[in-house]
């Protein structure tokens, strides 16, 4: 792009003596910042993802499926039709179930962890792609504390613990974008990156679909409009591209419609893709759902965002920070609001949109640390301040009954003792109160103590809280008790519970499921009474409810032999008298 610093030296043009833009150089207040911040950041990761990999079971409704795709993949060695109970899902493509299988083939089966590498995996990739850009455009000292919030906002890091497609996703789409910027930036020696871009586009499709495609399209749609740069896609680039994204793509599409059949290729092409996003059967909501939920998302940072906006304004009046500037606001912008037009949302959906984010919150926090810029004081002290008013809700909490609380029954007596989280806040509380303090002196330091409250917040709730949770969300114990009870020869049924709900019993009772819906995805009690009263040994597992409002005669061949909480619902074990 002309006008731009040159990419691979490094170094800012001087002007009477200092860079142009803003003056930061990040080695001077914090040498590990410039040194060895890829070291500091991968030990951070390591201390507050890995543990989360390892900590509690499978919960419902999402990852027990994700693990038991992943397991029929290793198993029955078909790597393209995804399965679940033996029966082809044509759900999503199956990226995110071959990183599961392979992990699962190194450690002998896919464990819950194996089933989460796909979203660290993710987080991993995505982390890599926004320090190589801003390390590039800002220098080290900005790479690091964009991947600091990147890492340490919490949607980001709850997602990369959860085994589900959303964080791979966003980490290829991420990366997809930054290679198809530093391609933008170099002009006509920009083909790799760009085929690296389409390559990376790819893979995300093979994970979740087009949306993989579309961001990006979509991110330098806008931007060619506001620089003006209808130029940038040269014909012979396009058809290169084309060519190496379908040659990624088109093999798995054409093998997996081909052995799943019309029904299989007409979800996994028009329902999972369109449906989603212009009539949505699940998920719907409004289209100021993300504005209202950014703040716990991008939580703690997002108290840094107003400062950031104003260093923005300030860089958008020199060159080259200004084109960069601008870039990192339109990838989160249009992301933002392209995924607001969407019928289904979930918080999960925005994280491509993140990084865009982060290279702004990144520059500012920079500059921060170098004592420039304003506003690190007030930012600090409203997160002590939630902190602290946390702390007493939560103490509050435990010394209320919990009958006072909106919160479901089945949490009341255990997790919504509130324990934890007062254990939460009082870690946040304890390291982040010097932080304000230290503002005006020592700004990197403080900065530094932010980090620590919030890395202890996360390792709390991996450790006190996910565990609490863990035993009123796992079907795991269960299903053990059951699982020896069971002959080889016994049936075993599920009743009362979505088919796309059953992968919890699924992959902890390790057996095939009988299943009872209608084609309005409703349980279909005369199948199962069929089924029910054909010879030979029965055992179900039924939700309580279901199971209470059976007929008498059926039920009346029925014992209960188990039954658990299951998050808000109640399963029962039932076998034939």
């Amino acid at each position: 792009m002309s006008g731009e610093w040159p990419a691979a030296s490094g170094e800012r043009p001087v002007e009477n003596g200092r860079a142009s833009g803003v003056d930061v150089n990040p080695g001077r207040y914090w040498p590990l910042a410039a040194r060895r911040s890829p070291l500091a950041l991968l030990t951070l990761f390591a201390i507050l993802v890995v543990p989360a990999l390892f900590s509690r079971d499978l919960w419902d409704p999402d990852e027990p499926r994700f693990a038991q795709i992943g397991r029929e993949m290793l198993r029955t060695g078909d790597w393209v039709v995804p399965r679940m109970n033996g029966e082809p899902l044509a759900l999503l493509p199956p990226m995110h179930d071959w990183v599961s299988a392979a992990c699962g083939a190194l450690a002998g089966d896919v464990t819950p962890a194996a089933s989460r590498a796909g979203a660290a995996l993710g987080g991993l990739i995505a982390l890599a792609a926004l320090w190589w850009l801003a390390r590039r455009w800002w220098g080290p000292g900005a790479a690091f504390w964009a991947c600091v919030v990147l890492l340490t906002s919490a949607r980001f890091w709850l997602q990369a613990s959860y085994a589900q497609v959303d964080l791979l996703l966003a980490g290829l789409v991420t990366a997809s974008i930054v290679a198809f910027r530093v391609a933008w930036e170099e002009g006509d020696a920009g083909l790799r990156p760009f085929l690296l871009g389409c390559a990376l586009a790819a893979l995300g499709t093979l994970t979740k679909g087009p949306v993989a495609a579309v961001c990006p399209g979509l991110v330098f749609l806008v931007l060619a409009i506001a620089d003006r740069r209808r130029g940038f896609l040269r014909p012979a680039w396009l058809a290169a591209g084309l060519v190496l994204f379908l040659a990624i793509v088109a093999p798995w599409y054409w093998l997996a419609c081909r052995r799943g059949g019309p029904d299989f290729t007409h979800e996994l092409l028009v329902k999972h893709n369109f449906g989603m996003f212009f009539e949505t059967w699940s998920h719907h909501q409004p289209p100021w759902y993300y504005l209202v939920q950014l703040p716990w998302m991008l939580a703690p940072w997002i108290v840094f965002l107003p400062g950031a906006v104003l260093d923005s304004r300030e860089a958008l009046r020199s060159a080259p920070d200004a084109a960069r500037h601008r870039f990192a606001w339109i990838w989160f912008l249009v992301l933002f609001a392209f995924f607001s037009i969407s019928q289904a949302k979930q918080t999960k959906y925005l994280l491509p949109a993140f990084a865009g984010a982060a290279l702004v919150l990144g520059f500012h926090l920079d500059r921060l640390a170098a004592g420039h810029g304003r506003g690190l004081r007030a930012a600090l002290g409203v997160l002590a301040g939630v902190a602290g008013l946390a702390l007493v809700v939560a103490l509050a909490a435990c010394a209320i009954p919990s009958a006072k609380w909106p919160i479901p029954a089945a949490y009341r007596d255990d997790a919504g003792s509130f324990a934890g989280p007062a254990l939460l806040a009082a870690l946040g509380l304890a390291v982040w109160l010097p932080a304000p303090w230290l503002a005006r002196r020592r700004p990197a330091a403080a900065l530094g103590h932010a980090v620590a409250g919030i890395s202890l917040a996360f390792l709390a709730t991996t450790f006190a809280i996910f565990p609490r949770v863990d035993r009123l969300k796992s079907a795991r114990p269960l299903c053990e008790r059951t699982r020896p009870r069971l002959a080889a020869s016994d049936e075993v049924g599920i009743y009362g519970i979505q088919e796309l709900k059953i992968g919890a019993v699924r992959y902890y009772l390790d057996r095939p499921l009988v299943t009872f819906e209608d084609a309005t995805q409703h349980p279909d009690l005369a199948a199962f009474t069929a089924w029910w009263n054909r010879p030979g040994p029965r055992w179900c597992v039924i939700d309580s409810d279901r199971f209470e409002a059976l007929p008498a005669p059926l039920r009346s061949s029925m014992e209960s032999v188990d039954s658990q909480g299951v998050g808000h619902k109640r399963l029962e074990i039932i076998r034939r008298k």
